[in-house]
């Protein structure tokens, strides 16, 4: 209430800078985003289809709009969670894809099972699901490969050593994904991290086209998806 106020403050605040996001940091190294679409198989095609029209595949039923697109989710990732054949590109793709890519690397999705299973596979690797330490073992570069919990990356971590992000799947909630963006992204960051999107089925390529405009719901993925 004083009247010299704005002037104080105006000395105060002189040495700061401040930003809303971490994209308006333009001194940030480049980080490029890479869409990766691939082909579901002929299996997943027919569940899918089967499930939109009649909401139903062998012992998986339907009912509610939200168990329905939570079943394309996790049928894009892999029948397996729909305890069905374990057919999956997506995660054939991944296994591919972490020969060529530059680590240290952290790959995020939303299904713990399938973190768990990776993490089995790949031995040398830590897990970080948010109620663990793995994370610790990344950070201390024990380990160069990271499977995490999408949702672990609200937390308020920096891992800006890694080179690589791969991202399987996304919540029904914007903030999830770019709270992960921000792991890797920060103003302490001085090498670039290549970040890459797995899509395997529509569910995937709507939910990331409504991530990225901040308007992820459940009622927008529905609409989209069904257009």
């Amino acid at each position: 209430n004083q009247n010299d106020a704005e002037d104080r403050l105006k000395v105060v605040l002189a040495p700061y800078t401040f930003f809303s996001h971490i994209d308006d940091y333009l001194e940030l190294p480049e980080f490029p985003e890479i869409v990766l679409q691939i082909d579901q198989s002929l299996y997943q095609d027919k569940i899918e289809k089967s499930l939109r029209k009649e909401l139903q595949f062998e012992h998986v039923k339907i009912e509610g709009a939200l168990p329905l697109l939570t079943k394309l989710k996790q049928l894009s990732l892999s029948p397996s969670l729909l305890d069905l054949k374990n057919i999956t590109t997506k995660l054939d793709a991944l296994d591919e894809l972490l020969e060529i890519v530059q680590f240290p690397c952290i790959v995020c999705s939303t299904s713990n099972d399938v973190l768990k299973s990776l993490h089995t596979n790949y031995t040398s690797s830590c897990l970080f699901t948010g109620d663990s330490d793995g994370y610790k073992k990344y950070i201390d570069s024990t380990s160069d490969l990271m499977f995490m919990q999408l949702k672990s990356g609200k937390f308020g971590h920096s891992f800006t050593q890694t080179r690589t992000l791969i991202i399987l799947d996304y919540t029904f909630d914007s903030d999830d994904l770019y709270q992960v963006l921000a792991r890797v992204k920060r103003i302490t960051s001085t090498e670039p991290c290549t970040i890459y999107h797995l899509h395997s089925g529509k569910i995937d390529k709507v939910m990331y086209k409504l991530a990225k405009e901040r308007n992820l719901s459940i009622e927008t993925v529905l609409k989209e998806y069904n257009q």
